[in-house]
């Protein structure tokens, strides 16, 4: 058993065995709270559960952190750890053993979650619009032959939608689900997407704002000027103009 050890190395007040029990300044266990809903934009969404100790540092103040990250800042301390994440390399935030933790990068959590299959999508992620069951019905209109403008009256919803389902850019993991009963997405070419980066490019070079580019060029993906204005979309192109 070790003195459990913060982001900096120093030590704290409580102790932690390799099993994860932690136990307070007199030797008795400390609850461990598990926490499995999360705060966003003031709505309580769902998340999977975490097991959290709050534990007191010399100065007298409590910190609360998962008690996976307690263990490896105990057991397996590395320089500048607050700049590292916890993963479970199994996917499972509750199991907590040693072998299961360990140090990663920001990119590197993701992508591991990614890679498992890990990550929330569609009602239960927590910029989510809408529910699944709407996405469905969705997906099945399009198969019917419905045209994006009734599907928008059908389903009270916007035009984007629609579209961002109909080409992949949103909500794929349920469109796919239709591809045997004839799903087909829509895309534009790539010289197409290009010549229009370029177009758009030329427009915020002179001064216009993203909604008169949307506006002037009746773009269905209303956030594309502003994601090429920040370069995260088409940077090779974007690089070109005085941006």
């Amino acid at each position: 058993m070790r003195y459990i050890r913060n982001e900096y190395g120093d030590k704290t007040c409580f102790k932690i065995n390799k099993h994860g029990e932690v136990f307070d300044e007199n030797k008795l266990p400390v609850k461990i709270y598990t926490i499995s809903t999360r705060l966003y934009k003031g709505e309580t969404k769902q998340m999977k559960p975490r097991p959290y100790v709050y534990v007191k540092y010399r100065d007298g103040i409590f910190h609360k952190k998962q008690l996976g990250r307690w263990l490896l800042l105990t057991y397996k301390p590395i320089k500048h750890a607050e700049k590292f994440e916890v993963n479970h390399i199994d996917g499972d935030p509750c199991n907590n053993t040693l072998d299961n933790l360990e140090w990663v990068t920001r990119r590197e959590n993701m992508m591991h979650a990614a890679d498992n299959n890990l990550l929330p999508y569609g009602e239960n992620h927590h910029n989510s619009k809408y529910k699944d069951s709407l996405i469905h019905e969705i997906c099945q209109d399009i198969i019917d032959g419905l045209s994006s403008s009734e599907i928008q009256i059908r389903h009270g919803v916007n035009n984007q939608l629609v579209n961002d389902i109909k080409s992949g850019r949103s909500h794929k993991k349920i469109s796919k689900l239709y591809i045997d009963k004839g799903f087909v997405y829509t895309k534009k070419t790539k010289d197409e997407d290009i010549k229009l980066a370029h177009k758009i490019c030329k427009m915020i070079e002179k001064g216009m704002t993203n909604k008169d580019i949307v506006n002037k060029l009746k773009l269905k993906n209303t956030c594309l000027p502003n994601d090429i204005r920040k370069k995260r979309v088409y940077k090779y192109v974007s690089e070109q103009y005085k941006i």
